[in-house]
């Protein structure tokens, strides 16, 4: 994203990446692990090593240090969280092969027999160029990628053949070279162990580890020796400390520190060390303080009861009582408790998703230092009396019946009456916004339609027609602001097996700055929202409205623990009346009477007039 030399360069916590960024933003604060990073580098030895910390630790930004800062650039590149065209064994394979055959046509090594151009379906050209294409990118069509998923399979059933020749390309591109290949791995933190896709994706890392990789990994995979990849040297990427937090956000924040420099303290103690969640924080508290007109007490609160239920997002019933209780007594972790084969265990599900935070790498490898993350802190008392107290009780059934957690209610119960509490629960707001559709409009207008920033927004809604309307709206009002195409994407009205599929068709075919208005499908299943989790980045370079009924809202933040931290969620409220009226919506459409039309202005014109008549036929007039 663009960022700004002289002004505020707030943006989700997303990893710094070009020499601007780094000489703008980036905080010199990990030199013993870029050293450690540029060693491993230089060294002449054939050794892989695990570069693996917490989401938003940074590890992505320190990665682009090693890389941008100090020239340390890899041979070969594999983003298997943005770049594989699907999470399958075929797919993994495919990716692999075809990123090894585009560096051994560059580099100009012979491709040694095995899987060949031959095998792909209605393909005789010998063309490894083009199949090397084909395996490394999303499909354009759906035609593409019916092709593709025929070739994948045909990889999944012959994988130790192409496994051998992805072995044997290695080992003549470092003969080639005359020292180990210098490789990276990224996003392998995005699938969590246990996964379908993980176990997919693992065989393909252990080929990996035979040479000399960098894989970025989650802290979860260090506590694991599940396969050989897991075996090798690790380095662990630790939280910030607090000072280092506010070094940070100030870099941020640039000349206009001044109006936010004495709640910089508090961001960085509820951060937990973490430079993402300290960034939602400080967003939060700027748009609760500028946009809510809050004052500072208020708006700090709001920040933390937000960034919780987005970043976080504790689902009902969910807690670790246990894992929460022995914690918050020991203040630590046992690495056994951590280390599971096959699915996650309760406490490393904790740390995967940051419910608890692990301090510095301990001598002792058993004990890691472990603190319950700020923003949980009143999860603790929760637990501690949801059994026996009758608040609590009354709490979890007042939580349950709207729908949200009874963790976080920024109180002490301990010493107030069960009305006292109930009251105080019944009269606080929530942290999900409900705007309406100017509220929202006004809300989104600056990110969504601005040419220097990328935001991703998910609206919840009730109501269809409402949604309708307010998308409506939205996409008028872009064109109208700024002419910036629109791109509707139905992923409902696509069949089950190629909604995945028919997103990237239409992400890649689209041109120029567009906005993407995504309406996902009713009760989306599972395996569908975790494929959409896992490949978080590669939403990133876009400017997104994504859709989603009220009810699957939980549905989704509870199996997005990386696609939410892109997300600001807002719920729409379902009352047209009293935000839009007629005259209103005719002067819109005056407006747009005067200017030469254009495709945009045309489809404006269509979706302020769909607007008019469903606001008139509303009011009756």
């Amino acid at each position: 994203m663009k960022r700004q030399p002289n002004g505020v360069n707030f943006d989700e916590g997303l990893a710094l990446q070009t020499p601007e960024e780094l000489s703008l933003l980036y905080v010199d604060a990990r030199p013993e692990q870029i050293g450690r990073l540029v060693e491993w580098y230089n060294s002449e030895e054939r050794e892989g090593l695990l570069l693996g910390g917490q989401i938003g630790v940074g590890k992505s930004t320190l990665l682009s240090a090693l890389t941008v800062r100090e020239g340390c650039k890899p041979d070969v590149l594999f983003a298997f969280d943005r770049e594989t065209p699907a999470f399958s064994p075929g797919g993994f394979w495919g990716y692999v092969l075809g990123r090894l055959v585009e560096r051994a046509l560059r580099d100009d090594v012979a491709i040694p027999d095995g899987f060949a151009p031959s095998d792909c379906p209605e393909d005789k050209t010998g063309d490894w160029s083009a199949v090397a294409r084909l395996l490394t990118s999303f499909p354009k069509s759906m035609a593409e990628n019916d092709r593709l998923s025929a070739v994948q399979s045909r990889i999944a059933k012959r994988a130790g053949l192409v496994e051998r020749q992805c072995k044997a390309i290695l080992r003549a591109l470092e003969e080639k070279s005359g020292r180990p290949l210098r490789i990276f791995c990224e996003g392998v933190d995005k699938f969590a162990p246990g996964t379908p896709d993980m176990q997919s994706l693992a065989p393909v890392l252990d080929l990996l580890a035979e040479f000399k990789t960098l894989f970025e990994v989650n802290v979860v995979h260090l506590f694991g020796d599940e396969w050989k990849w897991q075996r090798v040297p690790r380095l662990y990427v630790s939280p910030f400390e607090e000072s280092t937090i506010v070094d940070l956000l100030l870099r941020r924040l640039g000349v206009y520190e001044a109006g936010r420099r004495d709640v910089l303290p508090a961001v960085a103690r509820f951060s937990g060390g973490n430079p993402r969640q300290a960034l939602r924080l400080l967003m939060a508290y700027d748009y609760a303080r500028g946009a809510k007109r809050m004052p500072k007490e208020d708006a700090f609160g709001y920040a933390c009861r937000r960034v919780r239920d987005d970043y976080l997002y504790l689902p009902f019933g969910a807690i670790p009582k246990d894992i929460f209780a022995a914690v918050d007594r020991d203040g630590f972790v046992r690495s056994g408790l951590v280390t599971g084969v096959g699915l996650l265990t309760p406490a490393a599900d904790a740390v995967y998703k940051n419910w608890l935070i692990l301090g510095p790498k301990p001598e002792d490898d058993d004990k890691w230092p472990t603190q319950l993350n700020p923003l949980l802190l009143s999860a603790k008392l929760v637990t501690d009396v949801l059994p026996e107290s009758p608040e609590m009780a009354a709490i979890k059934r007042w939580a349950e019946r709207h729908g949200v957690s009874p963790y976080g209610l920024d109180f002490d119960a301990s010493y107030k009456s069960s009305a006292e509490v109930l009251s105080e629960i019944a009269s606080s707001s929530s942290s999900m916004d409900v705007l309406n559709i100017v509220e929202l409009l006004d809300t989104v207008a600056a990110a969504l339609f601005s040419a220097d920033r990328c935001d991703r927004v998910l609206i919840a809604y009730r109501e269809p027609l409402v949604m309708e309307t307010a998308r409506d709206y939205l996409v008028g009002k872009a064109s109208e602001m700024g002419f910036s195409p629109v791109v509707s994407i139905d992923l409902g009205a696509m069949p089950e097996g190629e909604r995945l599929a028919g997103l990237f068709a239409a992400l890649t075919d689209a041109e120029g700055h567009a906005i993407y208005s995504i309406l996902l499908p009713q009760s989306p299943d599972k395996p569908f929202l975790r494929q959409l989790d896992r490949r978080r980045d590669v939403f990133v370079p876009y400017e997104m409205l994504w859709w989603v009924r009220t009810e699957d809202l939980p549905l989704c933040l509870q199996e997005w623990p990386q696609l939410r931290q892109l997300l600001s969620v807002y719920i729409l409220e379902d009352e047209l009346l009293g935000s839009l009226k007629p005259d209103e919506v005719q002067a819109d459409l005056d407006y747009l009477a005067l200017l030469k039309k254009d495709e945009p202005l045309h489809e404006a014109e269509r979706r302020f007039q769909h607007v008019l008549n469903v606001v008139r036929e509303r009011r009756g007039t």
